[in-house]
């Protein structure tokens, strides 16, 4: 059996991205799920 995985990480600055830890998790993640939208997009426009 083959499997497969993926690692994705969100990078949020302080205080430029936010002045709390909640700020930073949620940029962080936002950050995140854009570059995953992104390379998706990307991926799919190549194979097309």
């Amino acid at each position: 059996m083959l499997l497969h995985s993926c690692v994705s990480v969100g990078v949020a600055l302080y205080p430029q991205d936010g002045a709390t830890a909640q700020a930073l998790l949620n940029q962080a993640d936002h950050k995140m799920y854009a570059d995953k939208h992104r390379f998706y997009q990307r991926k799919t426009l190549a194979q097309g």
